[in-house]
């Protein structure tokens, strides 16, 4: 009886220890799963992390980018004031002093140069009146053109802060390359120079000056379109 009670006492502790264990390898279940839940919330946080991190980082990229993007227009703006302006004086004061007539344009004539995106479209000029007038003023044109270029290239490849450019010196810029158009074409088809950068900061710049003067123009012409409209209905 007494070996029968033992082996019933064994039992019941047996029986306790597989059910503790049962319920021990439950909670240890929950706890694992309770831990990778707190890993998984872990990681996410770490990811969420990660992301303002980077955006942080895109930021500040950006703003990098666009300070050194404003620096190289200074930089830019400051060398026109002082290489490109006093070159294009030199030419201007030169073409006069010698009486030539190769850049003139009559009042009332159309463009003789129409250009899209930097390329010639339509061009019109006495190559023949260049060639006998300019010999003696061209290395000063060159050296203008050459700095003008030099000028163009970072604005033209979008590395420096198009507005700042083009608020300082857009005017000055896109004069002194119209009224040397002529030379820009006759060295492209003569010495087969091409000014790239020039040429296509001028049309996106000249474009820009056309579009903010004949803005005003038109919501006037709008303005007079209404109102003759208004007028017509009243006389209906």
């Amino acid at each position: 009886m007494t070996q029968q009670a033992d082996w019933h006492a064994v039992w019941r502790v047996i029986r306790a220890t597989l059910e503790a264990l049962y319920f021990l390898s439950g909670v240890g279940i929950l706890i694992a799963a309770l831990y990778g839940l707190k890993q998984l919330k872990l990681t996410k946080e770490l990811a969420e992390n990660g992301l303002r991190q980077l955006e942080l980082t895109q930021r500040l990229a950006d703003s990098d980018s666009k300070r050194e993007s404003v620096k190289l227009a200074a930089t830019q703006c400051r060398y026109f004031a002082e290489i490109v302006v006093p070159a294009l004086d030199a030419v201007l004061r030169d073409y006069l002093h010698q009486k030539l007539t190769f850049l003139n344009v009559p009042p009332g004539q159309p463009p003789a140069f129409v250009l899209h995106e930097g390329k010639f479209v339509q061009a019109k000029y006495d190559a023949q009146l260049i060639e006998a007038q300019w010999l003696n003023i061209a290395p000063k044109m060159v050296t203008y053109l050459n700095a003008v270029e030099s000028f163009a290239i970072p604005f033209a490849a979008k590395v420096a802060s198009d507005e700042i450019g083009f608020q300082e010196t857009s005017a000055n810029f896109c004069t002194g390359v119209s009224t040397l158009m002529p030379v820009i074409y006759h060295l492209m088809q003569t010495q087969k120079v091409g000014y790239p950068s020039l040429l296509m900061l001028y049309c996106i710049w000249n474009n820009r000056i056309a579009a903010n003067v004949a803005a005003p123009l038109l919501a006037q012409m709008q303005a007079l379109i209404t109102t003759a409209e208004n007028e017509k209905k009243k006389l209906i």
